[in-house]
C-alpha cells in the first residue's frame, strides 16, 4: 500500500512538472489530458500524504515501544492473543 501511494505521489510531482513544460502547454490535447489527471490526483494526494504520515508514526511508535520497553512486549502479545482466546472459548461453549 505504501509503495502504491508513493507511486501516486511521484506521478503527481511529475504531472506538476509537465504542466509547466512548454511542449505540453503548446499541445492542447496533451495539456488537457495532463490537467485532468492532475486534477484527479489533487484530491487523492492530501489523503495519501496523511495516510503515509500516520503509518510512519505507528511504525515509529512500535519501534520505540519494542526497543525501549521490552516488558511491554509481553503485554502487547497478551493483548493480541486475548481476543483470539475469547473467540475460541466462545466456540467451545457453543455461544
Amino acid at each position: 500500500m505504501k509503495e502504491k501511494l508513493n507511486q501516486i505521489l511521484d506521478r503527481y510531482k511529475e504531472l506538476e512538472l509537465l504542466l509547466a513544460d512548454p511542449k505540453v502547454i503548446s499541445d492542447s490535447d496533451k495539456l488537457k489530458e495532463t490537467a485532468k489527471e492532475h486534477t484527479f490526483l489533487n484530491s487523492v494526494v492530501p489523503k495519501a500524504k496523511r495516510y503515509l504520515f500516520l503509518v510512519n508514526q505507528v511504525e515509529d511508535n512500535k519501534f520505540i515501544i519494542d526497543s525501549l520497553f521490552p516488558s511491554f512486549l509481553i503485554l502487547k502479545q497478551s493483548v493480541i492473543m486475548f481476543p483470539a482466546f475469547i473467540f475460541s472459548s466462545l466456540n467451545l461453549l457453543s455461544i
